[in-house]
């Protein structure tokens, strides 16, 4: 989910970038501002829309209490700090409109923003992507478990009765003939003694 959204957000980025470059083909460059911030308003709409069970993913405002993201397992508990990516939309716009973007220098400052802004997205993006490969070996690893558990109880409950049956007269016959043995031995024994009294 979170990935997906950032996908959206680097596209409202680039949209930004690509009108920096293309303002010399503005008469007054600042009225390409407001377009700008419109592309602002939808990256940040994509930030505080972005939720999980109704836990932002993208943003961490103030009335949050969590400052990460978590989830729980049986066997392990994972954990992830949230990012505000709103702010990176926030450092734009004042970047943006608090300058005279028919200086050129100025305009180099919007774009060397935004390119850090989303350079800053692009790892936010790599540590969900870590996060969820965390999540997918963990779970692998519970299914080969329980894959091995069931294939266990699957080979206890498939016996040859008839070699299990062969396999308990054996022992039964073997068990008789040590008995009879042992019975004979006690039985000469006494009579021995007999005779020597």
């Amino acid at each position: 989910i979170a990935q997906n959204s950032i996908e959206k957000q680097q596209d409202y980025l680039k949209n930004i970038q690509n009108k920096l470059e293309n303002i010399n083909n503005l008469e007054n460059k600042n009225d390409i501002k407001q377009s700008i911030n419109e592309d602002l308003r939808n990256f940040n709409q994509v930030a505080y829309e972005t939720k999980y069970k109704n836990e932002s993913l993208l943003v961490n405002s103030y009335y949050d209490d969590k400052n990460s993201i978590d989830i729980n397992t049986s066997s392990e508990n994972f954990s992830m700090a949230k990012t505000n990516t709103a702010s990176f939309a926030n450092d734009i716009f004042e970047t943006v409109n608090n300058s005279d973007l028919n200086n050129p220098e100025n305009v180099s400052n919007a774009l060397n923003k935004v390119a850090s802004s989303s350079s800053e997205l692009q790892n936010v993006s790599n540590q969900f992507s870590q996060f969820s490969k965390q999540l997918e070996e963990k779970a692998l690893e519970n299914i080969k478990e329980q894959n091995n558990l069931y294939n266990e109880n699957k080979m206890n409950k498939i016996k040859d009765f008839g070699k299990e049956s062969t396999d308990f007269t054996k022992s039964n016959i073997n068990a008789n003939a040590g008995y009879l043995a042992a019975s004979q031995a006690n039985i000469v024994q006494a009579q021995s003694v007999r005779l020597l009294s």
